[in-house]
């Protein structure tokens, strides 16, 4: 594994974080817009929802192009719905929170599968079970840092503050993928 394999996962952790300080935000970001525990739990089951299927399509996509587009690509999408929620905070719409969340489950999914399944070709298969290891372990402190600092994120800035952070924490990751480059496909 070469030095670029670790600022890459960095990178992923940048946005990993992004994901769980959004995670928790997004939740009551959701309780306010739609005014109930039910809007809750219909925009998470959505969000899953979109997982479920784009896991289901993402060999399919695999297939046309290279894993690193698909990467890149659901790292922009991901950053363009969370910049505009989090321009448009004050007035959101139901539809446009569907939307985000739906996006956002999506962009996940397409975003980790193309991760893992690139890995033996990133850092070879002798490396596999360490990058994989790495990859969980940095996962498993942004999960810790999104979620412990979700409340003060909010209590100070705001769900704007909260969706423009998730929104960089993509891009971050989108531009480290450009730049480096990674030999993603077989």
């Amino acid at each position: 594994m070469g030095r670029w394999f670790r600022v890459l996962v960095c990178a992923h952790a940048v946005s990993t974080f992004g994901n769980y300080l959004n995670l928790i935000a997004l939740s009551l970001f959701s309780y306010e817009v739609t005014g109930t525990a039910f809007g809750v739990g219909a925009m998470m089951a959505l969000r899953l929802f979109a997982g479920f299927t784009a896991g289901r399509a993402t060999g399919v996509l695999s297939a046309g192009t290279t894993r690193r587009r698909i990467m890149v690509c659901a790292d922009v999408a991901q950053a363009a719905v969370m910049a505009v929620l989090a321009l448009g905070v004050a007035d959101t719409p139901l539809w446009l929170l569907a939307m985000a969340v739906a996006v956002l489950g999506a962009g996940n999914t397409f975003f980790t599968v193309a991760l893992r399944s690139a890995v033996p070709a990133m850092v070879g298969q002798q490396d596999r079970a360490r990058a994989n290891g790495l990859l969980v372990t940095a996962r498993s402190l942004a999960l810790l840092l999104g979620f412990a600092s979700a409340a003060p994120v909010i209590a100070s800035g705001g769900y704007a503050l909260v969706f423009a952070c998730n929104a960089a924490s993509f891009v971050v990751s989108a531009a480290t993928l450009l730049v480096l480059r990674p030999h993603t496909d077989d």
